[in-house]
């Protein structure tokens, strides 16, 4: 994401707000579907329906493997 936002709350709230723009189909995918209901963090992770998601991000943010992005969505 382009400038995140310093400060923890206000952060976190303007970064979600910007995501929803800058990626409206991954964020309805991930926070205003149900594919995923019930389904822990790590499960999700691991999910191969989200093998395509995953990639994107390792792409995107230059990681060498695809436990790296994982590893930062569990952190996030």
């Amino acid at each position: 994401m382009k400038n995140p936002q310093k400060g923890v709350m206000p952060g976190i709230g303007l970064n979600y707000i910007r995501f929803a723009i800058e990626e409206p189909h991954l964020f309805r995918f991930l926070f205003q579907s149900d594919f995923f209901n019930g389904t822990t963090l790590p499960e999700m992770t691991d999910s191969k329906d989200l093998t395509p998601v995953i990639s994107a991000m390792q792409e995107a943010v230059g990681a060498k493997s695809t436990e790296q992005v994982k590893e930062i969505l569990l952190t996030i």
